[in-house]
């Protein structure tokens, strides 16, 4: 068996999407509420015209929780003409709705109602958008408190980000655009693993960051016969992404040794905000130094032989979940007279 299968085989263990069975409970949950958001915001006279699933369930990157924590993501597009003046009304609608039907510690952030499911390990933001007869889209903007100064519908584009994270208008082949959505599942489980002693700082490096990242920085390594190396994309990928203008290096004391960075992805579409939410400093010098290990790693591997040492190293990166090769793969790559495997000559 090649790397490449073993790479194949730990993006089908990790992989997640909406009608995976181990997702279940939460589509279940999620129809559920929904259905009671669409009677709560008739009762209110909020007209929806449809929704959207958003997240990693609706751009193909979905992965298996480390922690079993699902994530829901559900955008909520009413018309503009039904629409409250004060976005922080509508938003009071969902948290109600979350609070009576078995969530807890409903919040209203910045641009989305979230909370989680008091019995199961299910985490759910629902966001508002108003939508006039040109298509125009606003995002309800504000905390539960928010003055007037800070709520508002702010121009935004979901459809358009969603199209450009699937490469929707872009003239790829169904190979490259599975690499791609292998390469960030590969990184958002790195990112989990590399983290998991650290659940504060996991979540501050946002899947949103990483997929927009190796999306504008993305190389496809495949050859002419269709077949894939996501090693090597991956050490591509990452080259340029360190290569990039996502890092910024921070003042430091003189003679302190010390390289402190930030980090700054906007979002390609509107509102073109800093996904970061301008805290990158919080993270960047962690995030780049293990992105660098990263990449030492990958590159060790790809001048590496012997399968098993591969995939060790590999384990190491992104976890348990990157199976070892059995002895019988073993041989396989490393050829014939094996194990008392014979040529037949």
């Amino acid at each position: 068996m090649s790397l490449q299968k073993q790479y194949v085989k730990f993006h089908n263990t990790i992989k997640l999407s909406r009608e995976s069975e181990a997702y279940r409970d939460a589509r279940e949950k999620d129809d559920s509420i929904y259905k009671k958001i669409k009677d709560a915001f008739k009762d209110e006279g909020y007209e929806i015209i449809r929704s959207k699933i958003l997240g990693s369930m609706g751009v193909h990157t979905g992965i298996e929780p480390l922690d079993e924590d699902h994530d829901i993501d559900r955008g909520v597009f009413i018309t503009k003409e039904s629409s409250p003046d004060n976005p922080v009304d509508i938003k009071k609608v969902v948290k109600k709705v979350l609070t009576d039907h078995g969530f807890k510690e409903s919040k209203i952030k910045k641009p989305c109602v979230t909370a989680d499911y008091k019995s199961k390990p299910i985490h759910i933001d629902y966001v508002v958008f108003r939508e006039d007869f040109n298509r125009d889209v606003e995002l309800a903007v504000g905390k539960e408190h928010s003055n007037e100064d800070n709520r508002k519908w702010d121009s935004s584009d979901p459809e358009g980000l969603s199209d450009w994270l699937t490469w929707k208008d872009e003239q790829k082949t169904s190979a490259q655009r599975e690499q791609y959505y292998r390469l960030v599942r590969y990184l958002k489980r790195w990112r989990d693993h590399k983290y998991s002693s650290n659940k504060s700082d996991r979540k501050k490096v946002y899947s949103i960051g990483l997929a927009i990242m190796l999306r504008e920085s993305m190389k496809f390594s495949i050859d002419t016969s269709g077949v894939a190396d996501d090693n090597q994309a991956l050490i591509d990928t990452i080259t340029n992404i360190l290569d990039g203008n996502y890092f910024s290096l921070q003042v430091i004391p003189l003679l302190s040794g010390i390289y402190k960075y930030d980090i700054c992805v906007n979002l390609p579409k509107s509102p073109y905000r800093d996904v970061f939410n301008d805290h990158g400093e919080k993270i960047g010098t962690t995030l780049r130094n293990r992105l660098n290990s990263l990449l030492s790693a990958l590159k060790e591997i790809r001048d590496e032989d012997d399968l098993n040492k591969q995939c060790e190293k590999l384990r190491s990166e992104f976890g348990d979940d990157f199976n070892l090769p059995d002895k019988i793969e073993q041989a396989k790559a490393k050829g014939p007279g094996v194990l008392g495997i014979s040529s037949g000559a």
